[in-house]
C-alpha cells in the first residue's frame, strides 16, 4: 500500500523533522521521541503529529517501520539522500499495512507461550 502523502500538507516543522529523519536515520532509529526533538529542535508534540501525519500510530510504530526499511535496504551510511524524491521513496516503503498489526500479534503470541 502507498503511503499517500503531499509535501505540501506538511507544516514547516514536519518538513523540518522530515529533513532530519532522511538526514540521520542511522541515527533517528535509536532515539528516544525526547531525543528526536531536542536534535531536531522541536517539541515531542510535533514529532508525534508529524508520525500521525505519515499515518503511523505513533513514534513507537515510526521507529518500527524506519528499522525494518533500513534494514532492508542495508544503508551503510548515515544519510539516506536529502532530495524529495528520496523521502517520499522512504515513506512509500514504510507505509502502514495490514501487516503490522498481525506481526504485533504473532510476537504476542510467541512471546506468551514461551516456556519460562
Amino acid at each position: 500500500m502507498a503511503l499517500e502523502i503531499n509535501v505540501n500538507d506538511l507544516s514547516d516543522t514536519e518538513i523540518h523533522i522530515y529533513e532530519f529523519i532522511l538526514s540521520n536515520a542511522n541515527r533517528v532509529k535509536y532515539m528516544s521521541i525526547q531525543e528526536l526533538a531536542k536534535e531536531a529542535n522541536c517539541s515531542t508534540a510535533s514529532i508525534l503529529r508529524f508520525c500521525k501525519h505519515v499515518k503511523c500510530n505513533g513514534y513507537s510504530e515510526f521507529k518500527f517501520r524506519l528499522r525494518e526499511y533500513l534494514e532492508s535496504r542495508e544503508y551503510s551510511n548515515s544519510e539516506l539522500g536529502s532530495s524529495l524524491s528520496d523521502l517520499q521513496t522512504f515513506f512509500q516503503v514504510i507505509a502502514p499495512s495490514s501487516h503490522f498489526p498481525h506481526r504485533i500479534t504473532n510476537a504476542a503470541t510467541i512471546i506468551s507461550t514461551k516456556k519460562h
